[in-house]
């Protein structure tokens, strides 16, 4: 009897026929054609199928690399010019001061224990406190004027705004006139920077006497508080009589320390031959 194939199979299949044919079959028994026609055809569509990534072009990618290389190098000039400066002025000796006080929002340069020599960095302490003295006692006037305005009302604008221009213009003003000059002087020994604070801290004691005082020279002196307008004040209003009173006390206090910074400055400013180096620039 004659070997009749299976009308229903794809390609009859020889179990005698040779190994390569054999291979052929059981390929295609894994790929599922013999369960499912359909199968090897959409196993081969999925392999014939590309995935189209857009990686780019070339060029774009050279271009943006050329770029970060020329950022670079940018950033690398420019660091060495930075440096090449601050070389610069070290070698002249002009130092570069960075702000670092207060901390908390840096406006000055200041460094007393680094940059001022030991035996003198107690004078130079009680100056720092001298300067934030005269700062409270601004600060405190225009409190205690303001108090004035509100209770009493009597040339309440024209004093108030003669005591925030004291305090606009004594607490920057006594930091560049006097204070920073000081600093300097103790820093690098400089007879012209002592000879300035000398000056400026003349005025800057006489003006905390006169505002402690405060006679009836503008407004009844009602734009300082001192202790000529806290008595008179005192039978209007109890309240702004004690706020001048203790505008008083600041500006006594601050005169004291301000006179005992003046004697230890130019004992330090004698002791060292400074007066005498001084008195020879002015002679030649």
């Amino acid at each position: 009897m004659a070997y009749e194939p299976n009308p229903f199979d794809e390609e009859a299949v020889n179990p005698f026929a040779s190994s390569e044919a054999g291979a052929r079959a059981h390929a295609r028994y894994a790929g599922g054609s013999f369960f499912n026609p359909h199968a090897g055809s959409l196993s081969q569509a999925k392999q014939d199928a590309t995935v189209d990534i857009p990686l780019g072009n070339d060029k774009d990618f050279t271009k943006k690399e050329q770029e970060l290389d020329v950022r670079e190098a940018e950033l690398k000039r420019r660091e060495q010019e930075l440096k090449r400066r601050e070389e610069a002025a070290s070698r002249a000796g002009i130092s570069i001061e960075k702000r670092n006080w207060p901390p908390f929002f840096p406006l000055i340069h200041h460094d007393i224990a680094r940059e001022i020599p030991a035996h003198v960095q107690r004078t130079q302490y009680f100056a720092f406190c001298s300067w934030l003295g005269i700062v409270a006692c601004l600060i405190w006037n225009i409190v205690a004027v303001t108090t004035n305005w509100v209770e009493v009302k009597h040339n309440g604008v024209k004093i108030w705004l003669l005591a925030v221009i004291y305090a606009l213009t004594g607490i920057p003003g006594s930091y560049v006139l006097w204070y920073k000059p000081l600093y300097q002087a103790m820093r690098n020994e400089s007879v012209v920077k002592f000879g300035w604070f000398f000056l400026f801290y003349l005025f800057h004691l006489l003006f905390t006497i006169f505002a402690a005082i405060a006679p009836p020279v503008v407004f009844k002196g009602d734009s300082l508080a001192g202790i000529l307008p806290a008595v008179d004040l005192f039978s209007k209003s109890t309240i702004v009589g004690i706020f001048y009173i203790v505008g008083f006390g600041c500006f006594c206090l601050e005169a004291l320390i301000s006179l005992w910074v003046l004697q230890q400055v130019y004992m330090y400013f004698r002791g060292s031959g400074k007066a005498a180096e001084m008195k020879r620039q002015t002679v030649n």
